[in-house]
Order: structure tokens, then sequence, then C-alpha cells
């Protein structure tokens, strides 16, 4: 949990320039026990090119981190240090990593982003501490929708909050999990009482345009993605959904520019499967049925998932009035796989 914390920090720092492209922890994390590719076949498959390792450990207050960067068309490496610090020394690490990247490889900071960079989540270490064992969990309560793992984590960020009231980020947390269980004005309540705290908070109010989305208030979700991104130019999901929004206004220009945007950052990730649907589906609702076709074709690449293609050519067919094809569509969707065929309701709803 404490290394995934550094790594979660260091990702969120990068994230807030708006002159790089930093892929996200569920693009990458497959490589973590990578024992066969290179560097520069990683970097292939994340259209990257640069790529951070690190390692350590912590024994007591006492911290050792190891951080390089990487180039990939030169597999050379720009910086190699090794971090040896007491734990209160964590947040300068995080911040000074973030910085020392960007500086290598000539991005531009703004005055703005470095401030952002800059300011510690919390005055309180233990009060980290316990929100990173918290997101552990949470991260893993969503992967496997374990109830138990949800419930710890909440037992974590309450405890954080305990140890510094002001923190926002463990509220956030429990606001998304109050959004799991579909409490929506409690989530609400969370992502607010984190914006209270920090005007500035991005999860936050991806958290309240979430909730604005679902509660049918386009408008106010489209200014609270809209801050997201300002505070993390690559929150993905925040493209993702002011996508939505703009395709049910008509505007499909900035509806499939975002969709774009979002599918760009989020390369080679568990998210990239939703922004090739999003993208098929908005484009056969366009009539651009051979342009949809092409990111329902990406889309059975990266799944093996044939399921979704099809129903890509059925919607199409639909449309189009190909009514014999949108039954042979049907049945073999059907003959794949009869019994979860619920995923699919959503895109045929939407």
């Amino acid at each position: 949990y404490f290394i995934n914390g550094v790594m979660e920090a260091i990702l969120d720092n990068l994230s807030k320039i708006k002159d790089l492209e930093v892929r996200p922890r569920t693009s990458v994390e497959k490589y973590r026990n990578n024992g066969t590719k290179t560097v520069p076949q990683i970097a292939r498959e994340l259209a990257v090119n640069y790529i951070i390792e690190g390692s350590g450990q912590k024994l007591g207050d006492q911290v050792s981190l190891y951080i390089q960067l990487i180039e990939t068309s030169s597999d050379k490496h720009l910086f190699s240090n090794r971090y040896n610090m007491k734990l209160e020394d964590i947040f300068n690490l995080q911040s000074e990593v973030a910085i020392k990247i960007a500086s290598e490889i000539k991005s531009v900071i703004t005055l703005e982003e470095k401030k952002l960079i800059d300011k510690p989540p919390t005055a309180s270490i233990a009060a980290w501490e316990m929100y990173s064992r918290g997101s552990e969990l949470h991260n893993i309560a969503q992967l496997e929708n374990n109830i138990e793992n949800y419930r710890q984590a909440v037992v974590y960020f309450k405890r954080a909050i305990q140890l510094d009231s002001t923190y926002a980020e463990p509220y956030v947390q429990l606001g998304w999990i109050q959004a799991t269980y579909n409490e929506t004005d409690s989530a609400l309540f969370y992502a607010d009482k984190a914006l209270h705290l920090d005007d500035k908070n991005s999860h936050a109010y991806a958290l309240r345009g979430m909730m604005f989305l679902w509660k049918g208030m386009r408008k106010q979700a489209e200014e609270a993605f809209k801050l997201a991104i300002q505070y993390n130019p690559n929150y993905s999901s925040g493209y993702r959904f002011l996508s939505e929004i703009y395709f049910r206004r008509g505007d499909s220009y900035m509806a499939i520019k975002n969709q774009l945007k979002a599918l760009n950052l989020e390369n080679n990730s568990i998210e990239e499967r939703n922004n090739l649907i999003g993208l098929w589906c908005n484009f056969n609702k366009l009539g651009f049925y051979e342009e949809g076709q092409k990111y329902a074709e990406k889309l059975i690449a990266l799944t093996g998932d044939s399921t979704y293609y099809y129903w890509c050519l059925l919607s199409a067919d639909l449309d189009l009035g190909n009514y014999e094809s949108v039954v042979k569509s049907a049945q073999k969707i059907y003959n794949i796989d009869s019994v979860n065929l619920g995923k699919l309701l959503g895109y045929g709803n939407s």
C-alpha cells in the first residue's frame, strides 16, 4: 500500500501538468511484474516516449526509494536516483520527483501547476498512511466487487479524517463508495466537503460531476467536469463524460473530440474498452457506420469479446432498416454469450 501510494501521488502530480500526457495506473499496472517485455516494447504498447521505473521499501519511519526515468527511443536513463529519508519527508519527495521528471524532458510547468504539485495533501503522515491503506482496498474492491473490502476501506478513510479532518481526499473516496451504493446525495455531500477544504481538487470535482450527471443536471455536471480537467488535464474520464454531455446536447464535434482525447489518455487500459464502445456508438448515431466499425474492430482486438462487435453491427443495421441482418447479429451475440447479455443493455439505451 505504501509503494502504491507513492506511485499514485507521483502520477497525480505529473497529471496536473498540461504539457504532459500521463498514462494512468490502470494502463501501467500490468507491467509491474513484467519479466519478458523490454522498455521499447512497453513504450510502443502504451504509446509513450518516457517510462518511470521505481522500487522501494519502508522500515519504521525510514524510507528508501529508487526511481529512474528512461527515454524509450534509446533505452537511455535520463536520471537514476536513490532517495533515503525519513517518512515525514515523503510529500517533498513526491513533488520533487514530478518536477525533476518534467524538467528532464523539458516540459513546460506553469506557476499554478507548480503550486498544485508543491501543496502537501495533508499535514499528517499518519493520515496519509491510513488513506493509502484505504485507497488500496478500494481499488481491489472495485476490481473484485468485494463488499468486505469496501467496508474496510471506509474504516481507513474515516481513520484518516480522525487524524486530519482537513484532509480532502478521504472525503472524496468515501463519496465514491457512497456512489457505489447509489447514495447520490451522500456522495455529493462528501464532494462538497472535500471542495470546501480544497477548491482545486480534481477528484472531488469529478465526483460532483458524476453525481450531477446521475441526477440529470447536465449543465452543473459539465461545469464540474471542466473544473476537474482544469486541475488535472490528464483526467481521462472527465473527457469521456463531457463527451456524453455534448452528444446529448447535439454537439457531435465536441462529443467525438473529447471521446478521442479520453481514448488517447487511456491507451491500453481497462477504460479503453469503454472509450472504444462510446466512439462506435456515437459514430453510428451520426450515421458514420464505417468509421464506427473501425472502433468496433479495435474493441474486439483489445478484449477478444466479439459480443460488443456484433452489437455495433446490430445497432447500425437497425438504424439502416436491415432487419434480417439485425436478427443474424442478435443470434450471434446470443450464441457467444447467452448468460451475460445484461452487459450490453446500457449501451443499447445510451
